[in-house]
C-alpha cells in the first residue's frame, strides 16, 4: 500500500509540474510545446490544477487529485 501511495504522490507531483509549466507558457504563448493550443482562462485553469498537483504530490491526497483531473 505504501508503493501505491508514493507512486500516486510521484505521480501527481510529475503531472503538477506539466501543467504548471503548461500554464505558465500558455499566458505568454498561444500555442504550448508546439502542439497545445491555449487561451489565457485555460492556462489559469492549468496553473491552478498544476500547483494543486504538486501540493497534493508533496502534502498528501493525491489519490482525490489524480481522481478530480481525470473527471475533468
Amino acid at each position: 500500500m505504501n508503493t501505491e501511495n508514493e507512486n500516486l504522490k510521484r505521480f501527481a507531483l510529475i503531472v503538477g509540474i506539466f501543467l504548471l509549466v503548461e500554464g505558465v507558457w500558455g499566458m505568454f504563448s498561444r500555442v504550448v510545446f508546439g502542439v497545445l493550443t491555449t487561451n489565457t482562462l485555460h492556462a489559469v485553469i492549468h496553473i491552478v490544477l498544476g500547483l494543486a498537483g504538486i501540493w497534493t504530490g508533496l502534502k498528501g491526497g493525491a489519490r482525490t487529485w489524480a481522481l478530480c483531473v481525470g473527471v475533468l
